[in-house]
């Protein structure tokens, strides 16, 4: 009889960083979260409907126990006002509760790029 670990693992049960370039070229995360396993699942230049859209792909199908989320600085770019921004992330994190309910949700605030403060 095969026995298998209860141990969380980046890929299941772990934590999942999702969103977009901040988190993408974040070159330690897995060092500095250490002992928490980590799977990097963000991507350069996504905005929260990309990661809406892709919740599935990104973020479920790993069941993780906890997701850090930093995405909406490319939407800002895009010259979009704040409610729709909020609005998408509030649908992710019902998706991912309706789903996940047990899996704990961080948001990470987005930075102020000096380029950025006047939108």
């Amino acid at each position: 009889m095969k026995c298998e670990s209860t141990m969380a693992s980046p890929e299941h049960g772990g934590s999942v960083f999702t969103g977009s370039r901040i988190f993408q070229f974040w070159t330690h995360l897995r060092e500095q979260m250490a002992p928490v396993p980590v799977l990097n699942r963000a991507i350069a230049g996504t905005v929260t409907q990309d990661m809406l859209n892709r919740i599935g792909q990104l973020v479920l199908r790993y069941q993780p126990r906890i997701v850090v989320y930093y995405c909406g600085s490319n939407d800002i770019s895009a010259c979009e006002d704040a409610g729709p921004i909020i609005e998408r992330t509030k649908r992710y994190v019902r998706v991912l509760h309706e789903s996940l309910p047990n899996t704990f949700f961080f948001y990470t605030a987005i930075q102020k790029a000096p380029e950025k403060r006047a939108r």
